[in-house]
């Protein structure tokens, strides 16, 4: 039976960036060229875009802080957007209403 009526979303565009380390002895920042490539250049309100641990080949001081920009400019575009991190400042952000759209999830395991 068909439906009635239905609400959909669709993406015309999927972006996604995982972890590639970058030598910082080098001053290599290709990692945040790439961030601020989908975020800047690409990216539309009809996007998925999926980030593992952006930032993750910086400090952690510097990652926190371009994760933080990456996050309000992804918040701000309105694009579909998970984004993983072990940086505790930016749940606990998420956790303060910061951004109202997002949504902390995290999982647990008992080893046996």
């Amino acid at each position: 039976m068909p439906a009635e009526s239905a609400e959909i979303s669709l993406v015309d565009s999927i972006y996604t960036n995982f972890v590639a380390p970058d030598d910082l002895t080098k001053g290599d920042r290709n990692e945040l060229k790439r961030m601020k490539q989908i975020l800047f250049e690409k990216a539309t309100p009809y996007n998925l875009v999926i980030l593992d641990e952006p930032c993750g080949g910086t400090s952690y001081e510097e990652g926190q802080k371009e994760s933080l920009t990456l996050l309000d400019g992804f918040h701000k575009l309105g694009c579909l957007t998970y984004f993983t991190t072990y940086m505790h400042p930016l749940s606990k952000e998420v956790d303060n209403g910061k951004y109202s759209a997002a949504k902390n999830l995290s999982i647990g395991y008992i080893e046996e």
